[in-house]
């Protein structure tokens, strides 16, 4: 499998950081798919696909982790799908919430 690019890994560990502290317990976990967790990333021509796992998907939620998605999406082309744990709300209610 090829390498990560360094600077897509810095990008990722601080996408992590800032989630952690912008969602606390809320962040269930990111996840890493598509052509990067594949080993196909094409530097330049990619997008860098991880899923944000939130047991709240309320709008405060995500309005409180929107500045560490945009950072990142700036800084290597990261897009974010977002979901929620809460079995009572359906993921695209949460999505509707925007």
């Amino acid at each position: 499998m090829p390498e990560t690019p360094p600077a897509v890994a810095v990008t990722l560990d601080r996408l992590k950081d800032e989630l952690g502290r912008a969602a606390g317990t809320n962040l269930a976990g990111l996840i890493l798919y598509g052509g990067l967790a594949r080993g196909r990333y094409r530097p330049g021509k990619s997008d860098v696909n991880v899923v944000v796992l939130l047991r709240d998907a309320s709008a405060v939620a995500l309005a409180a982790i929107a500045p560490a998605l945009r950072t990142a999406r700036r800084a290597a082309n990261v897009v974010p799908l977002e979901n929620c744990l809460d079995r009572k709300k359906s993921w695209i209610g949460a999505a509707d919430r925007r």
